[in-house]
């Protein structure tokens, strides 16, 4: 990996069993060496692109589809501000299902795990509640005019209706689920929408998609700028601008 190349050295005392001394030392990579974009370069809109990940990508495949180089994959991840590539990283579509499974077994992969709002509007097409706004937590009961509750039991989520707030007028509002389009009228409604644990995890998933790449044009600039950062500076265990040295607190050899 080019940014392994790319990070200093650190002469550390030799663990190694052939040393002849404890004034033995081996020059290893410094892999506590790090680095993140600062706040105000994070804020420049002007040198990113929005990219959204393809399925079964890896963020070498994506440097090379956009910089012609699979080795500047730190720059994705860099500028992607991913300090974890397994957690942070989408998923494929087919290890998704697989992580799914083992998450909740296969029983329960299309059980409730929330109940989020749908969006309503009037019939001027003005907004009168968002979409995705999470009325309950997952592993609840619920309690319904109907029904004694249970795992799929509709939560009491309410607003008032047009009847109610336009007085008995005959007012109507408008919902959509699952791409059907349906009216409310009444005095009270409840336009809430189960989320299932697969739909729950195909959601954040597809979330990490969507990442802030650097332009092609300011990549010379960026790996001018990462090389000064990585570098050292003066200090009691420096000896050049690419190696330090640890301190050699063995006793004996």
């Amino acid at each position: 990996m080019a940014y392994i190349r790319k990070l200093p050295n650190v002469r550390y005392p030799s663990p190694l069993p052939n040393k002849t001394s404890s004034k033995d030392f081996i020059t290893i990579k410094n892999l506590f060496r790090k680095v993140k974009l600062l706040d105000w370069v994070s804020e420049q809109s002007v040198i990113f692109n929005t990219y959204i990940i393809p399925d079964e990508s890896r963020p070498d495949i994506v440097a090379d589809y956009l910089y012609s180089d699979p080795e500047l994959d730190y720059v994705i991840i860099l500028v992607a501000n991913i300090t974890n590539i397994e957690a942070e990283w989408p998923l494929s579509n087919a290890n998704l299902y697989e992580y799914t499974v083992n998450k909740y077994g296969l029983e329960d992969l299309n059980s409730i795990h929330h109940y989020e709002t749908i969006e309503v509007r009037d019939e001027k097409d003005r907004l009168i509640l968002e979409a995705g706004k999470v009325v309950n937590g997952p592993n609840e009961t619920f309690r319904t005019a109907d029904s004694n509750g249970g795992a799929d039991a509709i939560p009491e989520f309410t607003i008032d209706g047009p009847a109610k707030r336009y007085n008995g007028t005959s007012n109507t509002w408008y919902g959509i689920i699952g791409g059907e389009k349906i009216s409310y009228s009444g005095e009270t409604i409840k336009p809430t929408i189960g989320i299932s644990n697969y739909e729950y995890e195909v959601s954040i998933n597809e979330q990490k998609r969507n990442i802030d790449i650097l332009r092609p044009e300011y990549l010379q600039i960026f790996n001018n700028d990462l090389e000064e950062l990585l570098n050292y500076h003066r200090s009691s265990q420096y000896i050049s601008r690419k190696l330090i040295t640890t301190e050699n607190t063995r006793l004996f050899n």
